[in-house]
C-alpha cells in the first residue's frame, strides 16, 4: 500500500467519523402533544388556538443541546355546518432558526370569522403535525396525528386531500407572529424564521 493511498484512507476514515460526531451533536426533537382552544384576543374577539408542543432532548453537551432549523407544521381539517358542504382545509408552517434543550410550544390560529362560520368550538377532529430538523423530516409518532384516525392509511388519504385543496385557504391559519398574541411576552412561542428579512427584500 503506498503512502499517498493510506493517506486518502485514513482522511476518508476522518471525515467520516466527524459526519458521525457532528450528526451525534444534534438534539432530539418530538411532539409532546397538540392542544386546543377558544382564546380571546385584546379587543374581546374569539380566536381558535391550536398549540403545538415540542420537546428537544439533548444529545450531549455544547452543540448536542440545541437543533437547528426546526420546521413546525400544522394541518387542519374542518366540516363546515351546510349539508353537503366539504372539508375546509388550513395549514401553516413555521421554521426555528434553532432550539435549546427543554419545552417549546409553537401556536396557530383560526380568525374570528371562520370560528364563527365553522362554529368551531374544541378540538380539531382531523389534523396532522409536519417535524422536520435541517431539512430532514423526523419519523412521525402516535403524537403527530389526530386520534380520530383509524389507521396509518386513513392518515395517508387524509394528507393526500390536503395537499391537493388547503392551498385555497393559504393564509387564513396564522402562526403567532402574525396573530394579534404576537407581541405578547408572558408566554412567547420560539423567534421564526421571516423570509421577508433578506437583502433582497432591502
Amino acid at each position: 500500500m503506498t503512502v499517498w493511498f493510506r493517506i486518502v484512507l485514513g482522511f476518508l476514515a476522518f471525515a467520516s467519523g466527524g459526519a458521525r460526531h457532528l450528526a451525534a451533536q444534534s438534539a432530539a426533537v418530538t411532539v409532546r402533544e397538540v392542544d386546543f382552544e377558544r382564546v380571546r384576543d385584546p379587543g374581546g374577539a374569539e380566536w381558535w388556538e391550536a398549540a403545538v408542543e415540542l420537546n428537544v432532548e439533548a444529545q450531549g453537551g455544547g452543540a448536542g443541546r440545541f437543533a437547528n432549523r426546526v420546521r413546525v407544521g400544522l394541518d387542519l381539517a374542518f366540516q363546515r355546518p351546510v349539508d353537503g358542504r366539504p372539508l375546509e382545509f388550513y395549514r401553516a408552517a413555521v421554521v426555528a432558526p434553532s432550539l435549546e434543550a427543554g419545552r417549546h410550544v409553537f401556536r396557530f390560529y383560526l380568525p374570528p370569522a371562520i370560528v364563527r362560520r365553522d362554529r368551531i368550538t374544541g378540538a380539531a377532529r382531523f389534523w396532522a403535525g409536519d417535524l422536520a430538523v435541517d431539512g430532514r423530516e423526523v419519523e412521525p409518532t402516535a403524537t403527530q396525528v389526530a386520534p380520530a384516525f383509524s389507521s396509518a392509511s386513513a392518515v395517508l388519504n387524509f394528507r393526500e386531500q390536503h395537499s391537493r385543496l388547503s392551498p385555497v385557504n393559504d393564509g387564513v391559519l396564522l402562526p403567532r407572529h402574525l396573530s394579534p398574541w404576537a407581541a405578547d411576552f408572558r408566554d412567547p412561542d420560539p423567534v421564526v424564521m421571516r423570509p421577508a428579512a433578506t437583502a433582497s427584500e432591502r
